[in-house]
């Protein structure tokens, strides 16, 4: 799966570094800038498990959302990629789980009429 290849072999340099430490301080520019070098993989990620677009866009924002309020978690810099990657996979996850349960859900309601 080359997307977690290139994951895995990337590094955050000293500059990323910077950003990422600026980010779990909560500044708003190391954010964008992290999502910008950071979006068109982890879309990728999302489009793995999320056929739809729009769906998939909607888990990405969630996905930097829950990387950014969880940003003072991360114990090793250099972790980064592999670290957003793995929550990407999860929110991606989670949206299949909630999306079978309301499909089940209108399923049953069908039923009872």
């Amino acid at each position: 799966y080359r997307v977690k290849e290139e994951l895995e072999n990337s590094q955050p340099n000293p500059d990323e570094s910077e950003l990422i430490r600026n980010a779990s301080r909560h500044n708003r520019r190391a954010q964008e800038a992290l999502c910008q070098k950071y979006a068109p993989k982890m879309l990728s990620v999302c489009r793995y498990y999320i056929r739809d677009m729009q769906h998939a866009e909607d888990v990405l924002m969630e996905g930097f959302l829950k990387a950014f309020t969880r940003l003072h978690q991360l114990t090793e810099l250099n972790e980064f990629p592999g670290w957003l990657r793995k929550i990407m996979v999860n929110e991606s996850l989670h949206f299949l789980r909630s999306k079978n349960q309301l499909i089940f859900l209108e399923e049953e309601k069908a039923s009872k009429t």
